[in-house]
C-alpha cells in the first residue's frame, strides 16, 4: 500500500441472507459532494488515491437479495506519521498472502502423491488392470 493508500476490511456483525457484494462509499469529511462508490465480493477492499492531511468518511453496507443493509461508518485520516509507519507493512501484508498460497500448493502436492501412490498400491495389486480388462470384455 502506499502513503495514498488505505487497507479497508470489516466483519459481519449480522446476516440478514446471502450477501451478493458490498458497498464502500467515501468521502472528504469536509467536501460530501465529492463521493466514491465501490463494490466487491471481498470483505476488504483497497483505497488508492487519498489525499494526505485529508479526514476522510468511510461507510460499508452488505447487498443481499433484498437490497442494501445498514451502514457501518468510520472516519479516517491518513497523515505522514501513519504512512512512514504502514510503508513497513507493505511485507508484512504480502507475507500474510504468500503463507496460505504456499501452504494450499503444498497441499495440492501433497494430494497428488497420495493419489499417485494409491493409483499404484492398486496396480501392483491387479485391481486397475482387472477393472480395465472387464472393460474390454464386455
Amino acid at each position: 500500500m502506499s502513503s495514498t493508500s488505505l487497507l479497508v476490511s470489516w466483519t459481519l456483525t449480522e446476516k440478514n441472507g446471502i450477501i451478493i457484494f458490498y458497498q464502500i462509499s467515501y468521502y472528504p469529511v469536509a467536501d460530501q459532494s465529492n463521493k466514491y462508490l465501490l463494490n466487491t465480493s471481498e470483505s476488504s477492499i483497497a483505497i488508492t488515491g487519498l489525499t494526505m492531511g485529508i479526514e476522510y468518511y468511510i461507510k460499508v453496507r452488505a447487498a443481499t437479495k433484498r437490497g442494501l443493509g445498514r451502514t457501518s461508518s468510520k472516519n479516517f485520516t491518513i497523515n505522514q506519521e501513519e504512512a512512514n509507519s504502514n510503508q513497513g507493512g507493505d511485507d508484512r501484508t504480502s507475507a500474510d498472502v504468500t503463507v496460505p498460497v504456499l501452504a494450499s500448493m503444498l497441499a495440492v502436492a501433497l494430494l497428488v502423491v497420495a493419489v499417485a501412490i494409491v493409483v499404484y498400491i492398486l496396480r501392483g495389486r491387479g485391481l486397475i488392470m482387472r477393472l480395465s480388462n472387464s472393460e474390454e470384455v464386455s
